[in-house]
């Protein structure tokens, strides 16, 4: 699914499709309408999503959670 998302790979940034893609994602994960994803429903998703193990899945989280909000 990530290889999916088309990374410019001069600046390692998201399309605009891929973009919109992820919003979608982050909708459906977004359950309590809260704007925010917590890390066992991303760890959830991640699993499914990728073959990555639960310390890459977790090393991502933090890189997203910018304001350390869990």
């Amino acid at each position: 699914l990530l290889q999916r998302l088309h990374l410019d790979p001069r600046h390692m940034l998201l399309n605009a499709r891929s973009f919109k893609l992820i919003q979608l994602f982050f909708q459906q994960l977004d359950v309590r309408n809260m704007k925010a994803i917590d890390d066992v429903a991303f760890v959830a998703f991640m699993q499914m999503a990728t073959d990555l193990h639960d310390r890459k899945i977790l090393q991502i989280f933090d890189m997203f959670d910018v304001d350390g909000s869990g």
